[in-house]
């Protein structure tokens, strides 16, 4: 058999290391692309905040702020009213 040329062998020596150097930026990819998924900001949830009820008729409260607390009053007009300090 031949044995080959210089220049064959530095063809194929070249070849190699480009091969290794596309599998190499073939997993950097994957990386980057794995990290740009997770960095990315999850879609923010809206919390509901409860509004609070009235503990007589179900109907919304009112709160005003007093210098002792807080007075709640009923907006339906059950006449529900409850101080808080």
């Amino acid at each position: 058999m031949a044995r080959p040329s210089d220049r064959e062998f530095a063809l194929k020596r070249k070849i190699k290391d480009l091969e290794e150097k596309v599998l190499q930026l073939e997993i950097e990819n994957k990386k980057l692309k794995k990290s740009l998924t997770t960095t990315q900001e999850p879609k923010k949830i809206k919390k509901v905040e409860k509004k609070p009820e009235c503990p007589q008729c179900g109907g919304l409260v009112k709160e005003s702020a007093l210098p002792f607390g807080t007075l709640i009053l009923c907006q339906s007009g059950c006449g529900h009213r409850e101080i808080k300090k």
